[in-house]
């Protein structure tokens, strides 16, 4: 009985609603903070996981960003890719910005919220059942693309007539041009220059 009981409560600790409630103060203070920043999002990430994991909450951050028509501010530093002591912003090794980031002025400081689980940020119940390979990639490649050095060391191993991916070099007004809406349970959706998702009726 007393067994039962344990791995019941092992069960809800580990659920997402658990989580999720336990998260609720720090979720209420990371985006209070934010709103200070008026206009920008600005969120490093130190999680513990995989890459693939850490890509899923970067995604969801700009998904964010693009249904409140923010500026996305994201680093990621510790963790399995990054140094001990947490001093290299490995996402910014690996990826760039489509658009240089506007430079603040002097008198205005960026906040940025330390984020170590994506309970944190409180976006899986909302986005994840939008998410898809498609939508993915688009909306990726409108704000970050690989790093040039990465870029570089992939032709190398490739013949001289290989060119790069468009999507590599792309500006996010081309990329906008190219993006085709992208089907989700009977509607779609697409991502449109002024930088928010629209729906479209079909």
């Amino acid at each position: 009985m007393l067994r039962k009981v344990v791995d019941r409560a092992k069960q809800i600790r580990r659920s997402e609603r658990f989580k999720h409630s336990v998260a609720t103060p720090r979720r209420i203070s990371l985006h209070a903070m934010q709103r200070l920043n008026r206009g920008v999002f600005a969120i490093e990430i130190k999680e513990n996981s995989g890459f693939f994991s850490v890509m899923q909450m970067v995604l969801f951050i700009l998904m964010f960003c693009e249904e409140k028509c923010l500026t996305p501010r994201i680093s990621a530093r510790g963790g399995l890719y990054g140094d001990a002591d947490g001093k290299v912003d490995w996402f910014s090794a690996f990826f760039e910005p489509v658009r240089a980031p506007a430079a603040l002025p002097l008198a205005r400081k960026l906040r940025t919220s330390t984020v170590r689980d994506l309970v944190q940020l409180g976006f899986r119940q909302r986005y994840e059942h939008l998410l898809e390979l498609g939508s993915a990639s688009q909306l990726f490649f409108a704000y970050y693309r690989p790093a040039q050095h990465i870029f570089a060391r992939s032709m190398q191993s490739a013949s001289g007539s290989v060119s790069a991916p468009p999507h590599w070099a792309c500006t996010s007004e081309a990329l906008t041009k190219r993006s085709k809406p992208f089907p989700f349970r009977g509607k779609t959706f697409a991502v449109t220059s002024k930088r928010r998702w629209r729906k479209i009726r079909v």
